[in-house]
């Protein structure tokens, strides 16, 4: 769990900054595929799109798993913590 809020945030902003630059990664490479088109180039390969879409998708994950755990790390009654006792048995 995180230790605290900043410490969750600034982990899923970093996760975030990843994706951003598999994005980039992607345009630079759908664009490599348009000026394929534009000149005619009988040989437009797909491969560096397919790589950095799946690089995407991966960094997109792991976004939302670190949401996934900030959340939970809130429920473990530290600092800022909305449920405490969030799904422990009742005595």
């Amino acid at each position: 769990m995180f230790a605290s809020n900043h410490e969750g945030v600034a982990v899923i902003q970093e996760e975030a900054v990843e994706a951003a630059r598999e994005m980039d990664g992607l345009h630079r490479e759908l664009n490599a595929m348009w000026m394929g088109v534009y000149s005619n180039d009988p040989q437009i390969s797909t491969k560096g799109v397919y790589d950095r879409a799946v690089a995407l998708a991966v960094e997109a994950i792991q976004v939302a798993a670190m949401a996934r755990k900030f959340e939970r790390s809130q429920r473990r009654n530290w600092p800022g913590a909305k449920e405490p006792h969030y799904d422990e048995e009742e005595k």
